[in-house]
């Protein structure tokens, strides 16, 4: 296999289990008659749905022999690093992107596959909400101001995570167990800063879900609420390349 060939799969299948996974559990405990349903202590199950969807993600795509960005706020920080001081080409970028949107979109026909009914049903009652919310972000403050620098600073913190992570600085971290910690940050994130918007954190996976639930043949269902989507696209984008220009003259 190529190594552009390992670099799209490795992509694809790591942004499809992430969100096969991660937005399952959205959908479990959001949508109407699912076993989870809880609709008002979803934090903890929703935090550490979504970690071990980026951590299995992460693992299955570095198995296949690719880097697991799964998300491109972490690509778009290679990018502003010096991209060709990582990787051998800047079609990498094209690959990267594609790679990552056809894995979201894959993983969420998985999830609206099993849960169709439930959606149906959800989209039907006065709760409509939780079905948007089980595809993507929404701010809780209705504030763009305060949404935009809530996303802007999850993102700076899961990038700096990130950043200590692959390059494991003074060897602290064992190769073999950094996934553990992968999962540690990933939750302590999420119970910590979803408060308020519900931390995107990855603007490309935000925007296609976003456009997925804008497609999805539910007549019923409230609106994407394109008003708001420039946001979790924005941030995250604004503080890769913050941290990315930072790193450049740190590393």
């Amino acid at each position: 296999m190529s190594s552009l060939n390992t670099y799209f799969l490795s992509e694809f299948i790591g942004s499809f289990l992430l969100v096969a996974i991660g937005n399952g559990i959205m959908a479990n405990t959001f949508l109407k008659d699912s076993y989870g349903r809880n609709t008002k202590s979803n934090l903890l199950p929703i935090a550490f749905g979504w970690a071990c969807g980026i951590t299995i993600g992460i693992v299955v795509g570095l198995m296949i022999g690719g880097v697991s960005h799964l998300n491109f706020a972490i690509t778009f920080l290679f990018i502003c690093m010096g991209w060709l001081n990582y990787f051998s080409s800047y079609w990498l970028i094209i690959i990267f992107l594609i790679a990552q949107v056809l894995g979201y979109i894959c993983g969420q026909l998985v999830v609206i596959l099993i849960y169709w009914i439930n959606m149906k049903a959800t989209a039907k009652s006065e709760e409509a909400f939780y079905l948007k919310m089980s595809f993507c972000t929404a701010s809780k403050n209705n504030n763009n101001v305060f949404s935009f620098m809530s996303e802007f600073l999850a993102t700076i913190i899961f990038l700096l995570v990130y950043v200590f992570i692959i390059f494991n600085f003074n060897d602290v971290l064992d190769p073999r167990a950094s996934f553990i910690f992968t999962f540690i940050a990933v939750l302590a994130i999420g119970l910590s800063f979803s408060g308020t918007t519900g931390s995107a954190i990855s603007p490309t996976r935000d925007l296609t879900m976003r456009l997925m639930y804008h497609l999805l043949p539910i007549k019923d269902k409230i609106k994407a609420d394109w008003k708001y989507a420039w946001i979790p696209v924005a941030a995250p984008l604004t503080a890769a390349t913050i941290m990315g220009v930072s790193f450049l003259f740190i590393l």
